[in-house]
């Protein structure tokens, strides 16, 4: 709740009465009498919204009023977001009639744009949006909304939650367009302001370990069918509107990467997490990724690092070969997730023991032992060779690609070390990050994206589920403002 509402003052108190007698009358000459408090509900949330509605466009219509023929401007900004001191001189160029899109209806504002002076069909500027920060031709209030709606779920359902709180938000193919386009932006901008963001932020006082991991999961991508290429023929006929191209629906692999925050039980405190589009370089994952480590590092030396995660070379080369660059980092511990260990060794078992209740004996026995007792993935590794003998060739075969995958990974296989140390053994976090992050918003069913737009909404999901989503706002909203905008002599 806003201050001015927690402790009103007096004069405000007196302004509440007179609002109060004024709505009354309102809601009287709408309402018949002996009308159900539904009814009067309804209709003091309609009369409220209009009356918001018509100040928002009026305060917007006496700022867009007064703007002098020719004006300083300064809407720049370096890499880190910061204004520069390069005033631009602007004329006025063109008048025209806008609406903009609040959470109260539409602003329909007669405003002007300004065409930069210095060179003959110079760029154009709206000063009303620079000045009142208008985003994408949205109300400050309803675009930080927007961004949020679209990172936790489609816009259709986002639409129907802010229809239900009575408020009268743009159709949804607009909002869809000014998400898209806001997450778009969102997405260029984020390399610039995360080192700000993380500049900012304090590691947790309960802190006593930070368990990094990445992982890939598939997305459904959109992809038009390759189809032969045709001769194209002279038209004689009238041009017709055509049937969209046929498209094909194919499963390309995205990257997630967490940071996670454990207090001394291994309780997760603060998750950072991140995406990554499958087509890029991996290593801009691992950068981000070891910059938090870094920082935490820097703020609190005594922090112990852990790598948990699958066993993919791709992904470990990755995180040691960024964890080396930290200079102030001269250990840390790795670890292959506990999950995929067991489900590799259940594999094995399989092969080895028929009879269920044998095997489930063997599984808890080599269970204890990896836990428990120091070296013990020698022990299994030897008794692994050892069951090759009475195995069929083609299970044999099978049997040496998993000996062959814990052999290489030996060294990754240390459970008992990092329980005595109580260090985390599994990658739930990263794990539970494909899902939450990815899962649970791009896979959906019916759904398929296109690079642009998943990189929109999967990148202001991460910054929502890192607890960033707010400290990045007050960052990325100053791209829409200018710092300076004066009446030039």
């Amino acid at each position: 709740m806003q201050p001015f509402l927690t402790n009103p003052t007096k004069r405000v108190n007196d302004l509440f009465l007179e609002f109060d007698r004024v709505l009354g009358l309102l809601v009287g000459a709408v309402v018949e009498d002996g009308a159900s408090f539904k009814d009067v509900e309804q209709a003091t949330l309609t009369l409220t919204n209009e009356g918001g509605r018509r100040y928002l466009e009026k305060a917007l219509q006496q700022k867009a009023d007064s703007y002098a023929e020719e004006l300083w401007i300064n809407h720049h900004h370096d890499k880190y977001g910061r204004h520069s001191r390069n005033d631009c001189r602007y004329r006025h160029h063109q008048q025209g009639t806008v609406s903009y899109h609040s959470l109260l209806g539409d602003l329909t504002v007669c405003r002007s744009t300004y065409r930069y002076s210095e060179v003959r069909n110079g760029p154009t500027v709206v000063p009303l949006e620079l000045e009142m920060g208008l985003i994408e031709r949205c109300t400050p209030a309803l675009a930080r909304s927007v961004a949020l709606g679209y990172a936790k779920g489609p816009i259709r359902s986002y639409r129907e939650d802010l229809e239900a709180a009575h408020r009268r938000p743009p159709s949804r193919a607009a909002l869809e367009k000014i998400a898209k386009k806001m997450g778009m932006n969102a997405e260029h901008e984020l390399f610039f302001i995360e080192p700000a963001l993380r500049s900012e932020e304090k590691v947790p006082k309960q802190a006593v370990f930070i368990s990094l991991g990445s992982d890939r999961t598939a997305v459904p991508m959109e992809e038009p069918r390759t189809e032969p290429r045709q001769r194209r023929l002279r038209r004689k006929k009238p041009r017709v509107r055509k049937k969209p191209k046929p498209i094909e629906v194919k499963w390309r692999m995205d990257y997630v990467g967490t940071v996670c925050f454990l207090d001394k039980d291994g309780e997760p405190l603060v998750t950072r997490r991140y995406r990554l589009a499958g087509y890029r370089d991996i290593g801009l994952l691992a950068d981000r990724m070891c910059a938090d480590v870094e920082h935490a590092l820097r703020n609190r030396p005594k922090l112990k690092v852990v790598v948990a995660q699958d066993g993919a070379p791709e992904l470990w080369n990755n995180v040691r070969e960024h964890l080396r660059r930290i200079e102030i980092l001269s250990e840390w511990y790795e670890v292959l997730d506990w999950y995929h260990m067991t489900e590799r060794l259940g594999h094995c078992l399989q092969l080895i023991e028929s009879d269920d209740e044998k095997r489930e004996a063997l599984q808890d026995r080599w269970y204890r032992q990896l836990e428990r007792i120091t070296g013990a993935a020698d022990g299994l590794l030897h008794w692994l060779r050892r069951q090759r003998l009475g195995l069929s060739e083609e299970q044999r075969e099978e049997l040496n690609g998993h000996i062959k995958y814990f052999t290489k990974r030996r060294s990754l296989m240390e459970y008992a070390k990092m329980r005595r140390l109580n260090l985390p053994i599994g990658s739930g976090t990263t794990e539970g990050a494909c899902k939450s992050l990815i899962g649970a918003r791009a896979k959906r069913s019916g759904q398929r994206w296109r690079p642009p737009g998943l990189g929109a909404v999967l990148n202001l999901r991460a910054l929502h589920q890192s607890e960033r989503l707010d400290h990045f706002w007050r960052h990325f909203e100053l791209r829409y403002r200018a710092s300076r905008i004066e009446a030039a002599a």
